[in-house]
C-alpha cells in the first residue's frame, strides 16, 4: 500500500493541491472504490457488443449526429454508430451480426416504426426495454420520456404541414385575386357613352391601337364582373385615385380607386 501511495503521489498534476490529491488517492484506494471497480469490470466482461463511445456516451454521440443530419438521430442509427470503430469496422463479430440484422429490419420498417420504442429495429432485435432505461439513448432516459418527445415531435410536424398547406392555399388565392385585379384595372372603360351593358373585351383591347386614359377624379366609369367576362355590373364615378385616400379608415394603396356607385345592373353580385 505505501508503495502504491508513493507512485500515485508522483502522478499528481501541478494544478492540484496536496490536500486535494491526498483525498483523491485515499478515495481510489478505499475498499468501497475497489468493490465498485471490480463490479463494473465484471459487468463489462459480460457485454458481448460493447460500445465505442468511451466517456462521450450515447447522448453526446446522438447530439453530434443530429447536428450533422437531423434525421440521423434514430435509436437504430445511434446504436450502429456506437458499435463501429473509427476505421468503419464493427467492434466485434457479435456486433457485426447484429448490424446485419438491423439493416434488414430497418429496410422493412416504416418511418413511424423508426421512432417507436416498441417497433423499431432495436426493439425487434433486442426485445422489450427494462423499466427505467432505454437501449441506445444514454443515461437517464426512460420509455415515458421518449414517448412524450416522439408524440410532441409528431404534433409539431403535423402543425408545420398544416401551416404549409394554408400558406400554399393563401398564395394561390392571392395570385388569382391579383390577376383579376390587374385585368379589371386594364379594362376600366372611361367613356361618356354608358348605354352599353357590356364593356370592351380583352380581345378588343389587344386589337385596338388606342390605349385607355389613366382614370382621374370625377371620371365616369363602369364596374366589371371580377371574373373577367366583360360584364358591366354597375356604373358610377371615380371619387379618388390617390393611394393614400381612405376608405372606411383604410388607405387605398397603389392600383386601387375609390368609386361612387350611381347605378347597379347586377345587385346580387359582390364587388369584392
Amino acid at each position: 500500500m505505501p508503495d502504491a501511495t508513493r507512485k500515485l503521489k508522483l502522478l499528481k498534476p501541478e494544478d492540484v493541491t496536496d490536500e486535494e490529491w491526498k483525498k483523491f488517492v485515499a478515495h481510489r484506494l478505499s475498499k468501497d472504490w475497489k468493490e465498485r471497480s471490480e463490479k463494473f469490470q465484471q459487468l463489462r466482461a459480460t457485454q458481448t457488443e460493447p460500445h465505442t463511445t468511451s466517456r462521450k456516451g450515447m447522448a453526446r454521440t446522438r447530439d453530434e449526429m443530429i447536428k450533422k443530419d437531423p434525421s440521423s438521430g434514430t435509436r437504430v442509427n445511434v446504436w450502429l454508430k456506437s458499435r463501429t470503430r473509427k476505421n468503419g469496422q464493427p467492434i466485434n463479430a457479435a456486433a457485426a451480426e447484429s448490424m446485419k440484422k438491423l439493416e434488414e429490419i430497418s429496410a422493412m420498417s416504416t418511418e413511424e416504426d423508426q421512432t417507436s420504442l416498441k417497433n423499431d429495429g432495436i426493439a425487434k432485435l433486442k426485445g422489450d426495454e427494462r423499466p427505467g432505461c432505454v437501449k441506445g439513448m444514454g443515461f437517464g432516459v426512460t420509455p415515458s420520456k421518449v414517448a412524450a418527445q416522439v408524440q410532441g415531435n409528431r404534433k409539431v410536424k403535423k402543425l408545420e404541414n398544416d401551416l404549409k398547406e394554408l400558406s400554399d392555399r393563401f398564395t394561390e388565392f392571392q395570385n388569382f385575386f391579383m390577376s383579376r385585379r390587374r385585368f379589371s384595372k386594364d379594362h376600366v372603360n372611361i367613356d361618356d357613352n354608358l348605354d352599353n351593358n357590356l364593356a370592351p373585351t380583352p380581345q378588343s383591347f389587344e386589337d385596338s391601337t388606342t390605349i385607355p386614359n389613366t382614370p382621374t377624379n370625377g371620371d365616369i366609369c363602369k364596374l366589371l364582373n371580377w371574373l373577367g367576362i366583360g360584364e358591366v355590373v354597375a356604373k358610377g364615378m371615380i371619387a379618388a385615385t390617390n393611394p393614400e385616400a381612405l376608405v372606411h379608415h383604410v388607405q387605398l394603396g397603389p392600383d386601387y380607386y375609390k368609386v361612387w356607385v350611381d347605378e347597379v345592373n347586377k345587385p346580387l353580385l359582390s364587388l369584392v
